[in-house]
């Protein structure tokens, strides 16, 4: 396919140059029923090459007509909105048919999870209005979209989550919200209907956590010396006697970790 190849490459860059959509759109769709790769070369690069012009039309044509959006080409369109809040270049590639479930890469997750790691509400609100699953992927394996957010994202962006079907069931969003004493997202989160007592015995939480010892969210509070989100959680009735996989209770951990503060606070239920 060599000669057919430089053929359709400069056919390409020409269009490209002269920004003939429709003969360029009818350049990709021939060189696909001839057996040529959406992820061809000269495709990839002038794909890439419209997102660092900034070119939205000239992305969303180019997504139509097959260019792949992989991950690194995500995280450099997320990382413009970021910085300059235009979601011109989001949406193009979203016009352009690309599919907001596709798994990107392990380390990154698909394009919620990274918008969210972004902190980037607009961006989330737009792909979850394109239907973006917020349980479908994980970032590291593990992480969902929600459990990620109520890590760094705002409190609004945790709502709208749980708007669009993001699950608390046997998942550690609390627990991570706690860890990090971040009172607002759990506040959102048991107005969900959050269960302020679920163990979560999800398989997917990292193993370090589960050999320090994994219990209720108040455990986290606790090992984290969070009173704030202790008194949080003990004015939503939060059931002080529940052990970890250790069998300690939240106020053995704190006397563990010698945390005479808050053993008190918690010996006083």
């Amino acid at each position: 396919m060599g000669g057919n190849f430089e053929k359709t490459e400069a056919e390409f860059q020409r269009a490209m140059a002269t920004r003939e959509f429709e003969k360029l759109q009818s350049i990709m769709e021939q060189w696909q029923t001839q057996g040529g790769s959406a992820n061809a070369s000269f495709m990839r690069e002038g794909f890439n090459r419209a997102i660092d012009d900034r070119d939205a039309e000239l992305a969303k044509i180019l997504v139509r007509g097959g260019c792949c959006v992989e991950a690194g080409t995500m995280k450099s369109i997320l990382k413009h909105t970021a910085d300059t809040d235009d979601l011109n270049l989001l949406q193009a590639v979203l016009d352009g048919g690309f599919d907001t479930n596709t798994y990107l890469s392990g380390h990154l997750g698909d394009a919620l999870l990274m918008a969210i790691l972004y902190r980037k509400q607009p961006a989330v609100e737009l792909l979850l209005s394109h239907n973006a699953d917020p349980n479908r992927n994980r970032r590291m394996g593990s992480e969902t979209a929600l459990e990620m957010a109520a890590k760094v994202a705002s409190p609004a962006v945790v709502e709208l989550l749980l708007e669009h079907g993001a699950t608390w069931k046997n998942r550690a969003a609390l627990h991570y919200a706690a860890m990090d004493n971040r009172v607002d997202v759990a506040a959102v989160l048991l107005r969900h209907g959050q269960d302020v007592n679920a163990v979560s015995d999800d398989e997917e939480i990292p193993a370090s956590y589960y050999e320090r010892g994994w219990g209720t969210a108040l455990h986290e509070a606790a090992r984290n010396g969070h009173e704030q989100m202790i008194r949080f959680l003990l004015e939503h009735g939060i059931d002080v006697s529940l052990k970890d996989n250790h069998g300690k209770t939240a106020w053995e951990v704190a006397a563990d970790n010698l945390d005479e503060n808050v053993a008190q606070l918690l010996s006083a239920e």
